[in-house]
């Protein structure tokens, strides 16, 4: 359903897409519960993330996209495969998104492991649901509200 989702964003004149899934728990060896995994396409919306999430108070940190790593998209049974990429999860999770955002400016945010902290030895971070991206999305939204159009 992701895939048509963004495709439809797309389709009706988004100028970035932005996406919040918990796609991969491989996030949770990357960055811990402390942080949101990111991968995107655009450095300019990607500064934006950074300092919305700044505003907000949370951690984002972004995942490269290295073009070698499409080979981790391949099937032998579909057009592209959505899972059990064997390796480098959150980014591949995120290629894998990329796919359907036909160009557009884009972020994911992979809220698998930030969304919850199961954990309780990390004094910043509480021992419950989080509402990882909640905070980021609303700064997002305004800091890309007051910019000039």
């Amino acid at each position: 359903m992701l895939g048509s989702d963004i495709t439809c964003a797309s389709g009706n004149r988004a100028t970035h897409i932005g996406d919040l899934t918990g796609l991969a728990g491989t996030a949770t060896v990357a960055v811990g519960h402390g942080a949101t995994a990111a991968v995107s396409n655009d450095d300019a919306l990607c500064a934006r993330v950074w300092e919305a999430a700044d505003r907000a108070g949370d951690r984002v940190w972004r995942l490269p996209i290295y073009a070698d790593y499409s080979v981790l998209l391949q099937s032998r049974y579909a057009d592209l495969k959505n899972a059990d990429y064997g390796q480098a999860g959150s980014i591949t999770g995120g290629m894998f998104i990329e796919q359907f955002v036909e160009g557009k400016p884009w972020v994911h945010l992979d809220i698998a492991a930030s969304s919850w902290n199961d954990k309780g030895d990390l004094t910043t971070i509480p021992r419950a649901p989080t509402g990882a991206g909640t905070r980021i999305c609303v700064q997002l939204a305004e800091l890309m509200a007051a910019e000039p159009r």
